[in-house]
């Protein structure tokens, strides 16, 4: 008799879970970073989920800030290739 009510509990978990509008304007720019941020902020500090968001927001500012377009793009495949 419960089972019926298990997909409307999983959607309200990925509507909680959600971050949200991220550009007010709908001019379509979306800053990857900004919705990292707002995803980590509603999840647990101590969860992996929250370091490893810490970890790819680190890495892809370092990447931005880099000048050298050789270590620029190996960073960004070693963002990509790490598991």
């Amino acid at each position: 008799m419960l089972l019926k009510y298990i997909p409307m509990l999983l959607l309200a978990q990925l509507v909680l879970a959600a971050p949200t509008s991220r550009d007010p304007s709908g001019n379509g720019s979306h800053d990857p970073i900004a919705y990292f941020t707002e995803v980590k902020a509603k999840l647990s500090p101590q969860s992996k989920r929250a370091g490893d968001i810490d970890r790819y927001v680190s890495r892809v500012n370092e990447a931005i800030a880099e000048n050298d377009l050789d270590k620029k793009d190996q960073i960004w495949l070693d963002i990509f290739e790490e598991n």
